[in-house]
This record gives C-alpha cells, sequence and structure tokens, in this order.
C-alpha cells in the first residue's frame, strides 16, 4: 500500500521526520501553526539547522513530493491516509506537561480520519499518554475505533545535529494499541528506518523512549557527580574520569561538563517521574528521588560555572570591578553541532557576566539574533578563531559548550591581547591545562583543579 503521509507539528521532532520520510519517498504534508515558522518553511528555510535539513526540504518541494500548510481545514488531505503528531508537551511551572497542544492535535485529526487511516504519535510523552489521546480520538471521531483505524505510538530517538542519519540507521520503536496496527506501524516506517522493534504496548513504546533520555541524564549526572568529589579533595576530576575509563570497558563515566540543555534531557526525565507519580511503594519512592536528584545535579552545573566565576574574580582583586567577557559556546552543545538554545547552560552564565560588565558572545552555529536574546553582544569571527581577542580587550574567557573549533584558540597570543591577570573557565575541559598554567592564566575548570596567580 502506498501511503501519504501528514506530520502535525514541525518543530524538532516533526520536520526532520518529514525530511527523512519525504526522503525516503514519501510524499510529505507538515502542519505548522506558527506563521512566522510557516512562512520560512514554505520558502524551504527550516528553523535550525540540522545536516542535509535544508537541502532536504528545498529539493523536495521541488519535486512537488512536499508542502506545508497552517492547519488541515488549509490544506487538501484527501489523499492522506496516515497522519502523525509531533506536537510539544512542555513542562508547566510543577513540573507537569502541558497536554494542550496534543489534545488540540488529535481532535483535528479526529474530525478528518477515513476508515483503514493511520494515527500515530511521535511526541514525547508521559507513559499512558497514548491512551488518553486514544480515549480522546474516540470521542472526538465518528468512525469505530479501533476497528476502522491504526493507532500507535512511535517515538523519536535521535540526537540534535544527526538525525536525519539516525532517522535511517537507529531502530524505530513502534508499538500499537492492536496487533494489526503494530503491523501498520511497522510498514509506514520500513522505508525510513533500517531496524524496526515492535512492541505489543502503547505504553512499552512510551517507556523506552523516556528511558533511552532518562538514562543518558543519569550517566551525565554520575560524570559531573565524580567530577565535584575530585575537586573536593583537590584533584583534576577530568583526568580522573578519562583514567577511570582507560583500558577498562566497563566504564563509560562521562566528563564533567558545565550543564545539560535542549528540548530533550531537561525534561523527559520528569515525564517518567510523572508517570509514576502515584507510586505507593518505598522502592518507586526511592526512584522518583533518584531520578530527581540527577536531574538536581545536571541543572545545579550552570551554578557550579557561575561560581567559579565569582572565585576567579575575587582572586584576581575584581570583586567589585567591572569588567569584560567573552563567552564561546551558546548553543546548549557543542557536539554534535547545532544552533539549539533551549535550556543552554550559557544563559545563566551571561546573565551573571552581565552583572558585572558587558559581556560578548560566539557560537559558530548560533545566529547572532539568538544570541542577543541572550543578553549578549554577538562578535563575528573569521577563520582565525583568536582574532576575536585582538578587537576587545577581554578580562575574562568562559567556554560555555564543547564545540570541538574552540580547541583551536592560540592560548598565546590570547593572552597577550587580555587584560592582566586574565581569567579562563573552561566548562568543559577543553583546553591543555599544562600549557594555560605555564602562561599564567587564572584557570578553573568544572570538575577539575585552579591554577592561580
Amino acid at each position: 500500500m502506498k501511503h501519504k503521509i501528514c506530520i502535525i507539528g514541525q518543530g524538532y521532532v516533526g520536520l526532520t521526520l518529514t525530511a527523512a520520510m519525504t526522503r525516503s519517498g514519501y510524499d510529505v504534508l507538515g502542519i505548522e501553526n506558527d506563521s512566522e515558522k510557516l512562512a520560512d518553511l514554505q520558502k524551504g528555510v527550516p528553523p535550525f539547522r540540522e545536516t542535509g535539513l535544508k537541502e532536504t526540504i528545498q529539493t523536495h518541494q521541488k519535486l512537488g513530493r512536499l508542502r506545508f500548510h497552517r492547519s488541515l481545514r488549509d490544506a487538501d488531505i484527501a489523499d492522506r491516509s496516515v497522519y502523525i503528531i509531533s506536537v510539544g508537551s512542555p513542562l508547566n511551572e510543577r513540573g507537569v506537561p502541558d497536554k494542550s497542544a496534543l489534545r488540540s492535535a488529535i481532535t483535528s485529526v479526529a474530525r478528518v480520519l477515513e476508515p483503514e487511516d493511520t494515527v500515530i504519535v511521535r511526541s514525547t510523552i508521559s507513559v499512558g499518554t497514548s491512551r488518553e489521546l486514544l480515549e480522546l480520538l474516540t470521542r472526538e471521531s465518528t468512525l469505530s475505533i479501533p476497528e476502522e483505524l491504526y493507532y500507535l505510538h512511535a517515538p523519536e530517538r535521535t540526537v540534535q545535529g544527526d538525525a536525519l542519519a539516525e532517522i535511517q540507521n537507529l531502530p524505530q520503536v513502534v508499538g500499537g494499541y492492536d496487533e494489526k496496527s503494530v503491523d501498520r506501524g511497522a510498514e509506514v516506517f520500513s522505508k525510513t528506518a533500517d531496524v524496526i522493534i515492535e512492541i505489543d504496548s502503547l505504553e512499552g513504546a512510551e517507556m523506552i523512549k523516556l528511558f533511552d533520555n532518562t538514562y543518558r541524564d543519569m550517566n551525565i549526572a554520575i560524570g559531573n557527580a565524580f567530577g565535584e568529589i575530585a575537586r573536593h579533595h583537590g584533584l583534576d576530576g577530568q583526568r580522573m574520569v578519562k583514567l577511570a575509563n582507560t583500558g577498562y570497558d566497563r566504564n563509560k563515566i562521562m566528563q564533567p561538563g558545565a550543564g545539560v540543555g535542549g528540548g530533550c534531557l531537561p525534561k523527559d526525565p520528569y515525564l517518567l517521574i510523572n508517570s509514576i507519580e502515584d507510586a505507593e511503594t518505598d522502592v518507586l519512592d526511592a526512584v522518583t528521588d533518584f531520578i530527581g536528584v540527577a536531574r538536581d545535579i545536571n541543572e545545579s552545573m550552570p551554578d557550579a560555572v557561575c561560581g567559579l566565576i565569582e572565585r576567579s574574580l575575587s582572586a584576581t582583586g575584581r570583586s567589585n570591578a567591572r569588567v569584560r567577557s567573552l563567552v564561546f559556546g551558546v548553543a546548549f552543545k557543542g557536539r554534535p553541532r547545532t544552533n539549539d538554545i533551549r535550556n543552554t547552560p550559557a544563559e545563566p552564565i551571561i546573565d551573571l557576566l552581565s552583572e558585572r560588565g558587558p559581556v560578548d558572545a560566539f557560537d559558530p552555529q548560533v545566529e547572532p539574533e539568538k544570541i542577543e536574546s541572550l543578553g549578549a553582544n554577538p562578535v563575528s569571527v573569521d577563520d582565525d578563531l583568536t582574532s576575536v581577542f585582538e578587537a576587545e580587550t577581554y578580562d575574562l574567557l568562559v567556554i560555555a559548550n564543547n564545540n570541538p573549533s574552540f580547541e583551536n584558540i592560540d592560548l598565546y597570543r590570547a593572552k597577550n591581547a587580555m587584560a592582566e591577570r586574565p581569567i579562563l573557565v573552561d566548562g568543559w575541559g577543553l583546553l591543555p591545562q599544562t600549557t594555560i598554567r605555564q602562561l599564567d592564566f587564572h584557570h578553573e575548570v568544572v570538575g577539575g583543579t585552579s591554577s592561580q596567580f
């Protein structure tokens, strides 16, 4: 059967799938209700950077196999048979997912469904949400559900910066309401993903996605915790972690870092916690605390960087002085590269520095307007990264993400161009500490030791 696809929601989850599916041969209609974003998409301009994304969109728009509309009402959907829900469910101030966009999308789909259509929920959601949405779909549709419909959850599992390749290469989890829905989901995704993992429940598919990201978040927290423990004992936690992993395959300890950002890891552990909020056993209470403590550690890491900055300013006699600062790394991560600034550790760092004086910032992936939105002045850099130090006299440099291009700083030139008693705060242990000490920087590194005048 030759399906034509409609994907509702063109954020990170929806748009990367839109591109992957059209690239694999599907005719795809993308629905996006944000007028500004829609206008750009219709011109072939995606709202974020992703390897191959812009080229794929523009190519298939020209081929007539990809188009974007504001709503199902505005689009010709007579030939659509598969509807994929990819809208967000952000957390509110109480850490509870806001499902209003999901409910709105399901309601709009319910009103256009025909017998034998397929509805796929792709949004990352707490366990039980797909079944809750199915109940809404049943109330709003004139179809006999599930008899006349295929319904499943097929979560996104990609890493930002390499999403199109990973949609193809990573196993696609498909969890259906019933066996025929699982089979339909496997059929739909067989053109897009090399491997399909079939799950016999909606809840199982939801849970696997939350396990994925919670596991990663907790692993990052362990690396950050070990770094802070080593630092407490006057040891270089960055080096200790590397040595603990060396030649010992059982260990895959993450390196300490300045924080965890993006749209997934800061949210998904809370979705898992939300799924067991009615826990009535001591073990599940402990599990909730366990996941929550890992989140607390990762959320505290930008504050740890700010503490290192304050310590450096005090140690160099600048406690009450105005300083000029430079921040390298504004996206929430540097590997794989992205221009996403959601929940970026750079934001609280820039906030602190802004209280002390002007802040310039550079990230090779991030647009100037995004840098300005965080309160920093964007600076342009040519092929010579170190030239930025020769345009202004900086007191302080902060490395806020792990973009590998920052390893290309000529530290000798940078030191000579900076103010007296220059400060370097390395949030990721990117730069060679021995060289930095030899150059007499005041140097602080997350999870590492400090070098002072």
